[in-house]
């Protein structure tokens, strides 16, 4: 064992310094020589030399020969039938985005930022003659800037020592912003490249495998340049329609995602996330219309739909700025969503629908507009509510299963109940929702979160005196106690009266008419009247599982924060679990 192990640090060893050896010959070639692009893709172990060392002289070897960089551009756009060589159109690409995926930032900024010293009149002339340093930099330092001479002014006329400092770091920052990496080509090379590159969006078939090495130099443009992408788009519109012409691969998903998001830093407290807003309101609105538009298309839809499920989980998690989250609200409506959902019957759309409206809820609760912005979607929301019922009684494809789709309405109701609206638990009762969540929760005792969202839904209600009235009224949630909880055989043990599933909603339910009970006068007299043996018989279990609990009050299960995860992970991972289901579906459709 201690021999494989020497021998194995010392093979270790010998591999890193063979690695060293060779990305230094490289680099040597790169500096010296001057070798094609073809000969240095031909070489063995090229992608492996430039990832040990060779990244640099390789990024500059191009910087000099810019048509090399069109080349390579070239060959991860060119299908497998213009390359005479089949070998060469496998390899090439692979190794090119490969090269890419190292996400070298000299490299990209050869394609994305533009040299402001060079003249104007290089520029094609549909092209806007502001950058990021131009549109927010100032805006910054300025705010600042406002910052310090109220701090100057509050200190008596001197300069604090903090304020002093922090303008100098900010001058920092801004200078070392400006100064990137030194390296600029040719503007009207670098915009015939970066068109070049975007035309391959323009066509309309594309293969998963050419979509993916191409995604590779997309993806990190858009999560690390994503403002000087919104740039070149502005004047170039065509690129966002070209986008959602692919928006059935996942990686374009992705990069639409982030390019909405735009969680953009270009150091480290700089974050540009006002940028292009109203452009990415038009993008939104754009999908919502190709939605509209390809309502019969169940594969576009749900391809579209996969953006929005992702947006709003970010939004809903609160990891969004302000400015994205009002955009969300303007341009995402739920009784649209819904009607898209009935109409396609898309689970993606359903999720989506209540999403939005948790998003509603998450929102409700920041700042001092709650009634103001509740009010807003109000009439929305009463729309939903009458027509849910119906709803779930048409999704309803076997009486075994309850359904995602089903359970998406529930979550619905669950968050309309959250939002403490009058007008919203009125509707609810004239749809007699609550007697049909509790025929749900009875029939489909197995379905876990079914009980929870009828459980936190009935609950809430018994809370307030005036609708735990109603709900005794106009429910038979007493009745479907005395049935299900309490009129079990004699010579039942306490552990049997727990084995069905809806035995933690009925005595969740229970107790809390029996706490009503205590507390208020009204309440104790109106059920001893009308349900004095199922009062009583509730209080004999109550009593029981208090002897079993040893008195000991369980405490609420409390839900532990995530950890933090940068937004690009997260939006990974979502992506990455949302494909895993839809292959899982697939294989199961298949079976």
């Amino acid at each position: 064992m201690s021999f494989g192990y020497k021998f194995g640090v010392s093979s270790s060893v010998y591999s890193q310094f063979q690695t060293f050896g060779q990305s230094q010959e490289l680099e040597n070639i790169l500096k010296n020589n001057n070798p094609t692009l073809e000969e240095l893709l031909e070489r063995d172990n090229f992608l492996f030399d430039i990832k040990a060392g060779a990244m640099n002289a390789f990024t500059e070897f191009v910087w000099r020969q810019p048509e090399n960089l069109e080349k390579m551009i070239h060959y991860i756009i060119v299908t497998n039938e213009q390359m005479e060589d089949n070998e060469k159109s496998r390899k090439f690409p692979y190794i090119i985005s490969g090269i890419f995926s190292l996400e070298n930032t000299r490299l990209f900024d050869l394609l994305f930022l533009r040299h402001r010293n060079e003249s104007q009149s290089s520029l094609l002339s549909n092209e806007r003659l502001t950058t990021i340093e131009d549109d927010i930099l100032p805006e910054y330092q300025m705010h600042h800037e406002d910052q310090c001479k109220e701090e100057e002014d509050f200190n008596g006329g001197g300069i604090s020592g903090t304020s002093s400092q922090y303008m100098s770091i900010i001058i920092v920052q801004c200078a070392s912003f400006k100064s990137k990496s030194g390296m600029h080509l040719n503007e009207n090379v670098r915009l015939n490249i970066l068109n070049a590159f975007f035309k391959y969006l323009e066509s309309p078939n594309i293969n998963d495998t050419s979509m993916g090495y191409y995604a590779q130099i997309l993806k990190p443009v858009a999560s690390k340049y994503g403002g000087e992408f919104w740039d070149h788009i502005v004047v170039n519109s065509n690129i966002i329609s070209d986008l959602l012409q692919h928006i059935n691969h996942y990686q374009i998903v992705e990069i639409v995602v982030k390019l909405l998001i735009l969680d953009y830093k270009i150091n480290d407290n700089v974050y540009i996330n006002q940028k292009c807003y109203n452009y990415r309101k038009q993008l939104l609105e754009e999908m919502i219309h190709q939605m509209d538009k390809f309502s019969d298309n169940i594969t576009m839809v749900a391809d579209i739909t996969q953006i929005f499920d992702l947006l709003l989980e970010q939004g809903i998690q609160q990891k969004l700025y302000e400015s994205l989250r009002e955009l969300f609200d303007i341009v995402l409506k739920p009784y649209y969503f819904f009607k898209i959902a009935k109409k396609t019957g898309v689970l993606t759309v359903y999720k989506v629908f209540s999403k939005i409206l948790l998003f509603i809820q998450v929102n409700s609760l920041q700042g001092n507009q709650i009634i103001m912005y509740l009010d807003q979607k109000t009439s929305d929301l009463l729309q939903v509510i009458q027509q849910i019922s119906p709803l779930i009684i048409s999704n309803f494809q076997d009486e075994e299963t309850f359904g995602l789709k089903n359970l998406c309405l529930v979550q619905a109701l669950d968050v309309c109940d959250k939002l403490n609206n009058p007008l919203l638990f009125e509707s609810m009762f004239q749809a007699q929702l609550y007697q049909s969540l509790i025929e749900y929760a009875i029939k489909y005792q197995w379905n876990n979160q079914l009980q929870i969202y009828v459980t936190s839904i009935i609950k809430s209600r018994i809370q307030d005196e005036k609708y735990c009235q109603r709900i005794l009224k106009e429910t038979d949630i007493l009745n479907q106690i005395k049935k299900n909880l309490i009129d079990q055989p004699n010579n039942s043990s306490f552990r049997s009266k727990c084995s069905h599933g809806y035995s933690g909603f009925l005595k969740t339910v229970g107790y809390k008419i029996l706490q009503k009970q205590t507390t208020s006068k009204k309440m104790n007299s109106l059920l001893q009247e009308q349900h004095g043996q199922i009062i009583e018989a509730l209080q004999r279990l109550q009593k029981i599982e208090q002897t079993y609990l040893c008195d000991v009050d369980p405490k609420t299960h409390m839900q532990e924060a995530p950890p933090e995860i940068s937004i690009d992970r997260q939006i990974e991972m979502l992506i990455d679990s949302q494909k895993e289901k839809e292959d899982q579906l697939t294989k199961s459709e298949q079976q």
